[in-house]
């Protein structure tokens, strides 16, 4: 019989479907053919709504759940989101779990906003963001990354493939401090410039700047987000987001 590695596959206690979704891992575990084995865990997690961890300790992963006709709109315009991917981003490999469908929000400003902070998760955090209808899929899906994590790692320990250096992210209230190494300061100093940018539009303070930035991940992002999109970020009221998206257009439609 082959002998395959072993986790734990720890789901937060908090989460008020913990049952089905443990369910649902005995479910697969039983009919699938996996090339891994596990035990399930419920407790309370710090950070992330599932962690797969090795019998040494090691995290090989860490999930985030939101879902879409719940917490997933409150948890962006609260900024409970995005403390959250900063809180994972001390594990390797991260995903975001987005339950329900990406066309059944209330309006298609909302729709189109999502995606926006989409592609901030995934180029601000460095976070992969996956999309499955139901907990079903949600459970299948966290197998999936287990088993593509596991054949990436074997490629990578055979020399197949190399691992690409990666700056970190790093939050736009991240203060400087003598312990930090260079290439942490110089991202900071990088964000520092961005936050500077932003606060030379009119009303925009640093904490509403940082926000801006937080929210649309890059100054293209921001200048390029219309009205509807602007609304969504904390502290971005109806006359402020109006400004934003007016003096955005202004300087975009002048550039030749």
């Amino acid at each position: 019989m082959q002998n395959l590695e072993k986790f734990i596959i720890r789901i937060d206690s908090r989460e008020q479907i913990q049952n089905d979704i443990k369910n649902w891992f005995l479910y697969y575990k039983m009919n699938l053919k996996l090339n891994f084995n596990f035990i399930i865990k419920i407790e309370a997690l710090d950070v992330g709504d599932i962690i797969v961890e090795r019998e040494n300790g090691e995290i090989l992963v860490c999930i985030e759940r939101k879902n879409v006709n719940s917490d997933l709109v409150s948890s962006i315009r609260s900024g409970r989101l995005y403390e959250q991917l900063e809180g994972m981003l001390a594990y390797k490999n991260r995903y975001l779990a987005m339950v329900g469908s990406p066309y059944k929000f209330n309006s298609k400003a909302t729709t189109k906003s999502i995606g926006t902070v989409q592609v901030s998760i995934q180029e601000r955090y460095f976070t992969k963001v996956v999309w499955v209808k139901d907990i079903e899929f949600y459970v299948y899906e966290t197998i999936k990354i287990i088993e593509k994590i596991l054949k990436v790692e074997k490629k990578i320990e055979n020399g197949e493939i190399t691992i690409p250096h990666i700056i970190r992210p790093i939050s736009y209230s991240t203060k400087l401090n003598k312990d930090m190494d260079e290439e942490t300061i110089k991202i900071i100093k990088m964000n520092d410039e961005l936050v500077r940018v932003v606060m030379g539009l009119t009303n925009v303070n640093e904490t509403r700047a940082k926000n801006l930035l937080s929210y649309f991940g890059s100054l293209e992002n921001l200048f390029k987000a219309d009205y509807d999109e602007l609304i969504e970020v904390e502290q971005i009221g109806d006359v402020l987001a109006k400004k934003i998206s007016e003096t955005s257009y202004r300087f975009y439609n002048s550039k030749v």
